[in-house]
């Protein structure tokens, strides 16, 4: 497999929708805000300067980024991670795996019956004329419970690289068009990509719902799922009629999945209780409860600290589930940097131990890639070529 070349820009894919669908590509020359444009400088200068030992001190600005990004709060050595970690065996695995799916649906199993509608087929896009290898998209369709729907592209290369199927599930900001520059290199590597949105954002529509006693609500936060039956279903069920579509056609083709911010979080989760995942890459998507209480920047969304998942299980047994069974693996992803959320050295509290317990059980694999060249929850150049690079891994 070819290796990514690293050019000067970045490639971002704009989405309109007017009734029908126009898609902008541009390449941009990277022109940073002034104050991330600092901000990077001043990373970059203290990591030199913390490799030679010479740091003495900082101005409280510098002072509070040192604490965020170059040190480890004292107090997480304290904590016991392995009696934090609940699965042991492969026993384990499929009574927590089996609890997760009733926590979320209320039954335990996965609704395999879920299917995404055509929309629209081979839409002409003449602003993708410059993605290489690219055939068609296609448009689909999946409606859930209380009027809501999810939009997904179907993006299919004119050469096949026969190696899988991927899922690229785009966060908090927004539409699918955030992941141009990862659409475009998996395309050109000949995958067949199914992208979307988490509900609500990007283009997924905002119904108007009864709450009952309350009356009626218009959906346009996820902290207002909270009102509806088995909320965190509305975030999976997209995928599963994603991998329900894909298994269909092909029983036997491997599906990865990759996402930034929320959508790593989705990505977590999803891998954790569907182990036809085989491979997954969260980039910027969690972190373990115990690195998340006293730290603002951590904390998470209504979803992300949905206490019947977490009584069932935190996010150290979500990496495990997502991690074991046969060929399967996750890579995860830290921006080191990322000014958003889960950046720093706190993935060095658990690395090792979830490493470990994964290989307990026998099959399967969990590795953390740390990138230092993103600020944000995008996926850089670096970590798309690190995610190629571990996708045609036995």
């Amino acid at each position: 497999m070819k290796t990514i070349k690293k050019r000067g820009y970045y490639v971002t894919l704009l989405f309109t929708f007017l009734g029908g669908v126009v898609l902008g590509v541009y390449i941009i020359k990277p022109q940073l805000p002034g104050y991330h444009e600092y901000l990077m400088q001043l990373h970059f200068s203290l990591r030199d300067r913390f490799q030679k030992k010479e740091l003495q001190g900082q101005e409280a600005v510098d002072e509070n980024i040192i604490d965020r990004y170059y040190r480890l709060d004292p107090s997480y050595q304290n904590v016991h991670v392995d009696k934090q970690i609940n699965i042991k065996t492969k026993e384990h695995v499929e009574k927590k795996r089996q609890e997760l799916i009733r926590a979320i649906w209320g039954k335990s199993t996965l609704p395999f019956h879920l299917l995404p509608e055509l929309a629209q087929s081979d839409m002409q896009v003449k602003a993708l004329d410059d993605f290489e290898n690219l055939k068609r998209v296609d448009q689909y369709i999946a409606t859930m419970d209380y009027g809501l729907s999810s939009v997904i592209y179907l993006f299919n290369p004119q050469e096949n690289n026969e190696k899988g199927v991927v899922i690229y599930h785009e966060g908090h900001q927004g539409p699918v068009s955030k992941g141009g520059l990862v659409l475009k290199n998996l395309i050109y590597y000949g995958y067949t990509v199914a992208a979307l949105s988490m509900p609500l954002l990007g283009e997924n529509n905002h119904p108007t719902v009864d709450i009952g006693k309350l009356g009626s609500l218009k959906l346009e936060l996820h902290d207002q799922f909270k009102f509806l039956d088995y909320p965190i279903r509305f975030f999976m069920e997209p995928v599963t009629a994603v991998v329900n579509f894909f298994k269909k056609n092909n029983p036997q083709q491997p599906i990865f999945m990759i996402g930034p911010g929320g959508g790593g979080w989705t990505t977590t989760v999803y891998a954790a209780i569907d182990p036809r995942i085989t491979k997954s890459y969260p980039v910027s998507g969690s972190y373990p409860f115990y690195l998340r209480s006293g730290d603002k920047f951590d904390w998470g969304d209504f979803e992300e600290t949905y206490p019947p998942l977490l009584e069932i299980a935190d996010y150290l047994d979500l990496y495990i589930l997502g991690s074991t069974g046969e060929k399967r693996n996750q890579l995860q992803v830290i921006a080191r940097y990322n000014e958003c959320c889960y950046g720093g050295l706190k993935y060095q509290t658990y690395e090792h131990q979830v490493k470990e317990a994964v290989k307990n059980l026998g099959e399967g694999r969990f590795d953390i890639y740390v990138d230092e060249e993103n600020i944000d929850e995008s996926i850089s150049s670096s970590a798309i070529t690190a995610i190629l690079q571990d996708m045609v891994k036995p």
